[in-house]
């Protein structure tokens, strides 16, 4: 609290950067802090993992032949190294409700992956995750998915999220995470209220099953990331430094 206090306090002459809303907020809250003394930076999406649109449909049609998805499953995608506190267990405990749904699960490592793959195998879900561990192209995968489902309990961005948006791919999030507002400004998904309830979750992945919703979802994040600085925080954050 005495380290806190000496970066936040009202006796400090310390500048902030930080990287969302909801972070500010809850500082803000403690530590009444002078706006002056902060700067809100943008997101940094690496443009590398950006599909461009004239291509989607064609990586999306190879990455699903690759996968052995049919062109009628229904493909979730999750990303997140640390699967607990990104939430999935709670999209496992759900997928009983959505028998002809495929998950594709990335980012787990092989010994984490250990305690989720017993869940799914308890629950009888288990042909319906797709395992594909560490993966590079990340932007493919979300052009093969239907949806980025993202249920966590804990995330000061939730960098993923916009780099959904960003490729045009429906989100469902939790208000947790810092960069959910994005989602809801674009209008590209669904986030879920705090305290998170498993009925909730459900009732959004049944909302997004509508075809014709996931359509406007998608152009209307296609948009948003037309509009809207997702790239600059690096220069943003220079620039403070350099002016401070």
């Amino acid at each position: 609290m005495k380290l806190e206090e000496a970066c936040f306090g009202n006796e400090s002459r310390t500048r902030l950067l930080l990287l969302s809303g909801v972070q500010r907020e809850g500082y803000e809250r403690r530590w009444h802090m002078d706006a002056s003394r902060v700067t809100l930076v943008p997101p940094t999406i690496e443009k590398a993992q950006i599909v461009a649109p004239e291509a989607r449909l064609d990586i999306r049609r190879k990455i699903r032949q690759t996968l052995g998805l049919a062109e009628g499953d229904e493909a979730w995608l999750f990303i997140g190294s640390f699967p607990k506190t990104k939430g999935l267990d709670r999209l496992i405990s759900v997928l009983p409700n959505f028998p002809g749904h495929k998950l594709l699960c990335v980012g787990c490592s092989p010994k984490d992956a250990v305690r989720f793959k017993s869940l799914a195998e308890r629950l009888g879900v288990h042909d319906q995750v797709l395992w594909l561990g560490v993966r590079s192209d990340v932007s493919d995968l979300m052009a093969g998915a239907d949806l980025l489902v993202h249920p966590a309990r804990h995330d000061v961005t939730g960098t993923v999220i916009l780099e959904a948006v960003a490729n045009g791919l429906p989100v469902v999030t939790t208000a947790v995470c810092g960069y959910a507002p994005h989602v809801i400004l674009a209008d590209a998904g669904i986030v879920i209220d705090e305290a998170f309830e498993e009925q909730q979750l459900i009732a959004a992945l049944h909302r997004s099953s509508s075809t014709t919703l996931r359509t406007r979802w998608r152009d209307n994040a296609l948009s948003y990331a037309k509009s809207v600085d997702l790239f600059g925080g690096l220069d943003v954050a220079t620039e403070a430094i350099v002016h401070s």
